[in-house]
């Protein structure tokens, strides 16, 4: 076989491109002595697997869209997603490696082969976290799932976040946190610069359309003078948000003590509806209207019907405000009409109020009364109870909330809040039953250790209730249907049905208590799913003030799982009368808590 005059020439030259290649635009053998073993794109490859993997966004970023060229025209010119430069793909990967804990990547670039190896190294774990200043007033050893994960400019950021809102409960207004991170040791540093502590001063408020100035400070969870703590903030702003009256009111606290509130008025009328669903109403569905700025004090006007299997109601109520001065009193009349169909009972149910009410805030605590007549008509369908009754009461209430419970509504962990109840009422005025009725509710939570996030959650409730009534020539108190008392349900004796548990084969009892505690286990299990247990106490009485039935307990346990649209709990419980078995229950609700 005859070669050509240049062939010689033509190996020679091979062999010196072969050596440049080898030399240069392939390092990777060179001085590691391994290649790549995944593949991210065609021209960036990985030394491991990256974790978690990029999203298609981030691959997007990084890798560019192939697929755009399905749609690209000929003769039209190259989409710019198609092909992401590698000096920008170097960039953004940098960054996500960043976002992962891959804090010391190393990145291998072969310009004439535009191609890319990167060796992500170990991720960067945190093993200390320190607070530099501040450590009087926050605690860092409070806050959990931080040692032992990656170090990211997340956790920093959310670590500099948490600090700085736990200085502003202590009552620094204006606190200044900075993160710095030493990722060869594995250590945060955090330094703090509290500044002065301050007070709550004057609230300076945005107008609103229509109302006098200030309406808004009826809703505030502070006075002025008391020393400063931002989560008071939260609750008045979260307050006036329930309330609709605007759409939306922020505070900006100033170094000096002084407040801005700034407020997005909007339309003054909404509408809400709301469905949910559990093992003892099935489905339960409501939907109200309401304008929340009737008039120049910001009265509103609410109507709402409601409906399950075993209740449904229509209600009208409004708070009509009457004095600029006393922007926290005002009127309460309301309308309902509620038709009961429970297992033991039926009946229906009309009531008419006109009272007087207050909101009050001092110190750790919010307060709100009532008191006023209630003209209540009912008629029992099916069950125990007078046929047809007609009861003018005077009904005094009073509930206090601690604001610590109030600011965690949607994620209870701590605070208490507790409710008494007093109805009176006589023959002489405009009643057909001389009865007075005494109930007391109470609610406690501890979040153990005091942790952020809670490990342990330990809450206590309880009820009971009392009925001092005239009876009938045949020794029957002369009730309505609904003022009966029952147990069991979700509501107090989770191992028994809804209010499965009478006093005798007539029907309810005239006293009633139930104690019931429960245990949260938090932050453990994946995807936000907390277990709990619980153990339910119960007793009824025949005769007011006094306990004759047997002892109803019931041992269970449950989970929750506080999911982005409400929490949802189930629960499975036994029953016990006297220490006899009698069954298990189960119950799952969706948007109720404990």
């Amino acid at each position: 076989m005859s070669h050509g005059p240049f062939t010689g020439l033509r190996f020679s030259c091979l062999g010196w491109v072969g050596l440049f290649l080898f030399f240069n635009v392939l390092p990777g053998y060179s001085r590691e002595g391994d290649v790549p073993k995944f593949s991210l794109c065609p021209r960036i490859e990985l030394f491991a697997e990256i974790d978690p993997a990029l999203n298609s966004i981030e691959q997007r970023l990084v890798c560019g869209d192939p697929d755009l060229s399905q749609h690209q025209k000929p003769g039209e010119e190259e989409r710019p997603w198609k092909t992401i430069p590698l000096s920008q793909a170097l960039y953004h990967l940098k960054i996500f490696l960043q976002e992962r804990g891959y804090l010391h990547p190393r990145f291998e670039r072969m310009e004439l082969l535009d191609h890319l190896w990167v060796r992500p190294g170990p991720k960067t774990f945190v093993k200390r976290v320190a607070l530099e200043d501040g450590s009087e007033s926050v605690d860092i050893r409070r806050k959990r799932n931080v040692l032992g994960r990656p170090m990211t400019p997340d956790l920093l950021n959310e670590l500099e976040k948490w600090v700085a809102e736990n200085l502003k409960k202590a009552g620094y207004p204006c606190p200044l946190v900075r993160a710095e991170a030493n990722s060869e040791l594995g250590e945060v540093i955090l330094r703090v610069r509290k500044g002065e502590a301050g007070v709550f001063g004057k609230v300076t408020q945005e107008p609103i359309p229509g109302v006098v100035d200030q309406v808004l400070r009826r809703y505030d969870a502070f006075q002025s003078g008391e020393r400063f703590n931002g989560e008071l903030l939260s609750i008045a702003e979260s307050r006036v948000a329930s309330s609709g009256m605007v759409e939306s009111a922020r505070f900006s606290a100033q170094c000096s003590g002084s407040l801005e509130q700034s407020v997005i008025s909007g339309a003054p009328r909404l509408m809400m509806s709301r469905i949910g669903l559990n093992t003892e109403g099935v489905v339960l569905g409501s939907f109200s209207w309401r304008n929340a700025r009737l008039g120049r004090l910001g009265s509103y006007l609410d109507l709402s019907a409601s409906g399950s299997a075993r209740r449904q109601s229509l209600v009208a109520l409004m708070n009509l405000y009457y004095d600029p001065s006393l922007s926290r009193a005002f009127f309460l009349p309301q309308l309902n009409l509620i038709h009961r169909n429970e297992l033991q009972f039926e009946n229906i149910e009309t009531s008419a109020q006109v009272g007087w009410s207050m909101t009050q805030d001092s110190g750790r605590n919010g307060w709100s009364y009532f008191l006023g007549p209630i003209l209540n008509l009912s008629k029992t369908l099916r069950g125990r109870g007078a046929l047809e009754t007609q009861i003018l009461s005077l009904e005094g209430k009073v509930v206090l909330k601690s604001h610590d419970f109030e600011f965690y509504s949607d994620r209870p962990q701590s605070g208490y809040q507790s409710e008494a109840t007093v109805d009176l009422s006589h023959r002489s005025i405009l009643s057909q039953v001389t009865a007075q009725r005494f109930y007391l509710k109470g609610e406690s939570l501890w979040n153990l250790w005091n942790l952020d996030p809670p490990l342990w959650v330990i809450g206590l409730r309880g009820a009971a209730t009392t009925i001092l009534a005239s009876r009938l020539p045949s020794g029957e108190p002369d009730l309505p249907a609904d003022l009966f008392q029952y147990l069991g349900g979700s509501h107090d004796l989770r191992g028994f049905g809804r209010l499965e548990i009478s006093e005798s084969p007539k029907g309810g009892a005239i006293s009633s208590i139930y104690l019931g505690i429960e245990a949260r286990l938090g932050g453990v299990i994946s995807f936000g799913i907390d277990p709990f247990v619980f153990f339910d106490l119960g007793k009824l009485g025949s005769q007011s003030f006094s306990l004759d039935s047997p002892l109803y307990w019931a041992p269970g346990f449950g989970l929750r799982w506080a999911s982005p649209v409400g929490a949802l709990r189930g629960t499975l419980a036994h029953g016990f009368s006297n220490g006899a078995p009698q069954h298990w229950q189960f119950y799952f609700s969706f948007g109720e808590e404990f």
